[in-house]
């Protein structure tokens, strides 16, 4: 049985072309179940991405680490990061943009993206090792909650 983990937290408003949120793989995979990202207020942004980017953000600030659904459970190694020394890169058809929505404009639009459990979405721990949401959209996007779950 794998041990699950999860997290939630806000991000700021992701200018053009910008992340929203990265999660990462410092040390162990991490097989992604759900996704969920919803606004906090009533802006519209065209073409928000999940995706992997050219290249992982370097030095996260604040990155907080996924916590085990059951607290006797080993601690997680999978963690978020909203703001970077330096941001990750945009993602590319090559690198892989996975899925993508339009937020509308409603407070509390948004998308819960999920996978089987017998086909995860993994992030290595090699290479791009991690996973962002971004505003690939002309406009700046709305302040969001966010929340992941996933196995290590």
């Amino acid at each position: 049985m794998a041990i699950a983990y999860e997290l939630a937290t806000s991000t700021a408003a992701a200018a053009t072309v910008a992340n929203y949120i990265e999660l990462g793989a410092p040390t162990r995979r991490l097989k992604v179940r759900e996704f969920g990202l919803f606004s906090q207020g009533p802006t519209a942004a065209a073409k928000t991405q999940l995706a992997r980017p050219a290249a992982i953000g370097v030095t996260p600030t604040s990155p907080i680490v996924g916590k085990p659904q059951d607290p006797a459970d080993a601690a997680g190694t999978g963690q978020t990061a909203i703001a970077w020394g330096t941001a990750p890169t945009a993602p590319t058809s090559a690198t892989g943009i996975l899925r993508q929505f339009d937020f509308n404009n409603v407070t509390g639009s948004g998308v819960i993206f999920t996978w089987p459990s017998d086909g995860e979405l993994v992030v290595p721990t090699a290479g791009t090792a991690s996973v962002v949401v971004w505003n690939a959209g002309a406009s700046t996007g709305p302040a969001c909650d966010f929340y992941a779950v996933w196995s290590e």
